[in-house]
C-alpha cells in the first residue's frame, strides 16, 4: 500500500506515423481513407532517480494493438490487425528528489479505472 503521494503528473507520449511503407502485399489507393480502435497498456514502468541532475525519470514499455479499416474510394474494406512494442523515456516536471521515502513505486492507471502496471520498487 502507498503511504504518501509525492508526485501526481500527467504525460502525453505521442508517436504519429508519416509516410506509411506499403503493407506487404496490399494494394491502398489513393485518397482511402483508415479508422479503427487503438488500445494502449502500460507493459512496463521503471523509476529512476538521477540525484546528479535532480530528476525524477521512467522508462515506460507500451503494447499498441491497433484494429484497423482501410476504406477504399469505391467503399472496399481491407481489415489490419497487429501490436508492437513502443518505449519512450519521461521526466518529471513537478517533482525533484531528494525524497523523504525510502521506496518509490511508480503507479499508472489504465482508461478503464484499473491498475495497468506497477514498477518495482526503487529503494532510495
Amino acid at each position: 500500500m502507498v503511504d504518501r503521494v509525492i508526485c501526481d503528473e500527467i504525460f502525453y507520449i505521442e508517436d504519429d506515423e508519416f509516410d506509411i511503407p506499403p503493407i506487404g502485399e496490399i494494394v491502398v489507393p489513393p485518397g482511402s481513407t483508415i479508422e479503427g480502435i487503438v488500445t494502449v497498456t502500460v507493459m512496463n514502468c521503471t523509476p529512476a532517480v538521477d540525484l546528479v541532475l535532480n530528476l525524477l525519470e521512467a522508462e515506460l514499455v507500451f503494447m499498441v494493438q491497433k484494429e484497423l479499416t482501410i476504406i477504399t474510394p469505391d467503399e472496399g474494406l481491407i481489415p489490419l490487425e497487429f501490436g508492437f512494442r513502443l518505449a519512450r523515456s519521461i521526466a518529471f516536471r513537478k517533482c525533484f528528489p531528494p525524497f523523504r521515502c525510502r521506496q518509490l513505486i511508480l503507479i499508472s492507471w489504465s482508461g478503464w479505472n484499473a491498475i495497468s502496471s506497477a514498477s518495482p520498487a526503487l529503494t532510495l
